[in-house]
Parts: C-alpha cells; structure tokens; sequence
C-alpha cells in the first residue's frame, strides 16, 4: 500500500481510488491463502474430535478430505466432505439397532464429532479472515 502521497485537491478522488484498488487486491489475494489455511486446520480438528469420540478407524478417518468450492475475486469457500458419508451419518445421529431375530431392540449413541467439527472451523475462519484483513490495512 503506498503512504505519504502528496495528492492535489484536484486529484484526491484519482488517489483514493487507486488506494482502496490496491488495498482490494491485496485483500481479494489473502482470502483464498486464508481459506485454504484453515479447510487444512478443519480436517486436522474433524480427524481429532472423532479420535477424541474413541470412534471409527483408520479407514474411516482417512476418507475425510476438504473438498475446495467456488473461488473468485469475492472470496472462496470449501467443505469438510468424507466418502464414508453413510458411516458419518449413522455414527453422528446414532440409529436404530436389530437384535439377532430381526425386531428392533434400541438405538445406539450417537458421537456428534462433525457438527462439532464445523461449528469450530465456521468460528476459526471467522477469526482468521477478521485477523488477516486488520493485518492489511
């Protein structure tokens, strides 16, 4: 960003364009490295609070990856995704279980690592973009 600019009255509506430009771009090249910085911190937080549940093995916990969404001039956006979806939602919301006869005798627990998950990466990318942007200007 440039400092100490002598601008003419004449002149001062060209200068404070081209210094809220600059500072735009460089805000518009810091969201995505922001983004992408805390999509890894997610994964590392979804992989510790299913470890922490004492739930899934090691198949399970690999098959959780960040999946990058739309990324433009405005910002960018991604997802905590896994390919073990079925697994997720039956160990997130418990279900129904079938004793040995085939008739239904109870439900099992459930381990809410996932909302858990997002809900702390929802607040640390809060926190990460308003840190990222004060730095700017």
């Amino acid at each position: 960003m440039s400092s100490n600019i002598k601008v003419n009255p004449q002149n001062f509506d060209d200068a404070l364009i081209k210094i809220m430009d600059e500072y735009a771009d460089e805000v518009c090249k810091s969201i995505p490295e922001t983004v992408d910085h805390v999509a890894k911190q997610g994964k590392k937080l979804l992989k510790a609070y299913a470890t922490s549940a004492g739930i899934g093995g090691r198949k399970y916990k690999n098959s959780f990856k960040v999946v990058k969404g739309a990324s433009n001039a405005f910002g960018a956006s991604f997802t905590l995704a896994s390919s073990e979806y079925q697994l997720t939602h039956l160990l997130e919301k418990g279900h129904a279980k079938r004793n040995q006869y085939g008739s239904y005798s109870g439900t099992t627990k459930a381990y809410p690592h996932w909302a858990k998950a997002e809900e702390d990466t929802a607040k640390l990318l809060e926190n990460e973009l308003t840190k990222t942007i004060s730095q700017i200007g």
